[in-house]
């Protein structure tokens, strides 16, 4: 695969890096507010769209090189600030927020997993939020998106797989 130069100053509509980032910025904001709420309150449908479009954009994130070996700043949110959300996430979910999977790896065992759309949520949030942290402290743009797409690849976009399938099972019985 070929790495290609991130350049800073495409524009428009159809950029792959803003299109992700205004999603990101969109389930950050919808999370907050489901928190803030302490209420689904009819908002599976956005959840599921929320969480279809960011796994549909992160595809197109351009594969770059960063610009330093350097770290990457610290997580935006603390793990007492993932705990607090991932806690009032589960309290909106209530008795609905486990569920069961087998593992997204089909060559894997087949027993099966516990898992909580809280924690799905929570740890998407985390992932692209920091990405949004990133740029609003004005870090290199290459490091904002080898950011979002490392991170994709490697965590939040199987918990996007998973949590979409529960959602949907909650959507056919509510």
């Amino acid at each position: 695969m070929t790495i290609v130069p991130f350049d800073v100053s495409r524009t428009g509509p159809g950029d792959p890096v803003k299109r992700f980032a205004a999603a990101a910025e969109r389930y950050v904001v919808l999370i907050d507010d489901v928190v803030r709420s302490k209420s689904i309150g009819g908002r599976l449908e956005d959840i599921a769209d929320a969480i279809a479009s960011l796994y549909a954009l992160a595809l197109h994130l351009p594969l770059v090189d960063r610009s330093t070996d350097e770290p990457i700043a610290d997580a935006s949110l603390t793990n007492e600030q993932w705990q607090r959300l991932f806690e009032q996430l589960r309290d909106v979910f209530g008795d609905s927020d486990e569920y069961r999977t087998l593992p997204l790896d089909p060559s894997a065992d087949d027993e099966v997993h516990q898992r909580s759309i809280a924690e799905d949520l929570a740890d998407t949030y985390r992932d692209v939020k920091e990405g949004l942290d990133l740029l609003l402290e004005h870090a290199p743009e290459a490091d904002v998106v080898w950011h979002w797409r490392f991170s994709f690849r490697s965590h939040w976009g199987k918990h996007a797989v998973e949590v979409l399938r529960a959602i949907h099972a909650l959507l056919r019985r509510w």
